[in-house]
C-alpha cells in the first residue's frame, strides 16, 4: 500500500493511471473502487483542491477512451466522475480544510441523502421499481422454483425492494467514507505516521445528530404502525447506522488504544464485522450513540480525547 502511494504521487501521469485502472478493475471486482477513489483523495490531500479536481476530469476523459477501446460504454467514465471520484474529492477537500473525520462522515451521509432523493425524484415508487429489477434479476431461478415456493419467495423479494433505496444509498455513503480513510492513511504513511489513528480515534458526530437519528427511530416505528408509512425514514436510519456505526469502531478504537490493549482485538472484530455484518454493524451503531452522551472514551481510555462537532 505505501508503495502504491507514494508511486501515484510521482506525478499526474502515475496518479491518472492508477486512478483508471483500479476503476476499470472494479467493474470486475467492486473493492477497486476503493483504491480508484482513495488516488484521488490522496492527491487533493496532498496537493490541494485543484490538483484533486483536475485529476478527477482527467481520469474521467483517460477512463472513456479507454472504454471506448475496450468496447465498452464510454459513457462509465463519466458515471464514474460523478458517483465516485467527485464526492471523495468534496469529501477530501473538507478533510484539508477542516481535518475532521467527523465532518466528513456528515458530508457523505449528505450525497446518501441526495441519493434518496434522487430516486424518490426520478421514480413514481421506487419500491416499485426495485421489485421489478429483482424479479429479473431472479428470473432464471424463480422459473425453477416449486409453486408452492413462489409465494414465499416474492413476499421476501417484496420487502426487499423496499428496503433497497436505503441500502444502496448508505452503500455509497460507506464507500466513499472508505475511499476517503484509505487516502488519508496513504497520506500518513508517507508523511505523517500515526496521524491518521488519532484523527480516526477522534470521531464524534455530536449530540446533535445522534439526537436526530433518534427522532428518526420514533418517526419509523409510528410509521409502522400508520400501515407501513415508514419507508423514507427506514431509508435515512441506514444512513445513520453507517455514520454511529462508524463512531462505535472509533469508540473502540479509542479505548483500545486508552487501555494498551493487544491489536489482536482489533483484528478480531474487524473479521467479525465480516462474517455477521448486519448485527455488528447494528451493535457498533448503538455504542457510537450512547457514546454521544455517555463519552465512553473519556471516561474509560485513560485520557483519550474526543471532538465535539
Amino acid at each position: 500500500m505505501k508503495f502504491l502511494a507514494a508511486f501515484v504521487l510521482k506525478g499526474r501521469t502515475q496518479a491518472v493511471v492508477v486512478t483508471v485502472v483500479m476503476a476499470i478493475l472494479a467493474l470486475l471486482l467492486p473493492p477497486f473502487s476503493y483504491l480508484s477513489g482513495a488516488v484521488v483523495a490522496l492527491v487533493t490531500l496532498r496537493y490541494g483542491i485543484r490538483a484533486g479536481l483536475q485529476l478527477s476530469l482527467l481520469a474521467s476523459i483517460a477512463a472513456a477512451l479507454l472504454l471506448l477501446s475496450m468496447q465498452l460504454p464510454p459513457q462509465l467514465g463519466g458515471a464514474f466522475m460523478l458517483v465516485l471520484w467527485l464526492p471523495v474529492w468534496v469529501l477530501a477537500t473538507s478533510l484539508r480544510r477542516t481535518a475532521s473525520q467527523a465532518r466528513v462522515v456528515l458530508l457523505a451521509a449528505l450525497f446518501g441523502m441526495m441519493v434518496l432523493v434522487g430516486l424518490l425524484w426520478a421514480l413514481d415508487d421506487p419500491a416499485e421499481w426495485w421489485l421489478g429489477v429483482l424479479r429479473k434479476l431472479m428470473e432464471p431461478m424463480l422459473t425453477q422454483l416449486p409453486t408452492e415456493d413462489l409465494s414465499q419467495v416474492e413476499a421476501e423479494l417484496v420487502l426487499l425492494a423496499a428496503q433497497m433505496s436505503g441500502v444502496m444509498a448508505a452503500a455509497l455513503m460507506a464507500s466513499l467514507i472508505a475511499c476517503l480513510l484509505l487516502g488519508r492513511w496513504w497520506q500518513s504513511l508517507l508523511f505523517n505516521p500515526g496521524g491518521f489513528g488519532e484523527e480516526f480515534r477522534q470521531i464524534r458526530l455530536g449530540r446533535t445528530m445522534a439526537g436526530a437519528v433518534l427522532l428518526i427511530v420514533v418517526v419509523h416505528l409510528l410509521g409502522q404502525l400508520a400501515d407501513g408509512l415508514d419507508g423514507l425514514p427506514r431509508d435515512l436510519l441506514a444512513l445513520g447506522q453507517v455514520a454511529f456505526a462508524l463512531q462505535g469502531l472509533s469508540v473502540v478504537h479509542g479505548l483500545a488504544q486508552g487501555r494498551n490493549l493487544h491489536r489482536g482485538w482489533l483484528i478480531g472484530l474487524y473479521v467479525l464485522l465480516l462474517v455477521v455484518t448486519g448485527p455488528l454493524v447494528l451493535l457498533l451503531a448503538m455504542l457510537g450513540l450512547l457514546d454521544s452522551w455517555f463519552d465512553f472514551r473519556g471516561k474509560f481510555g485513560r485520557g483519550t480525547t474526543t471532538e465535539s462537532n
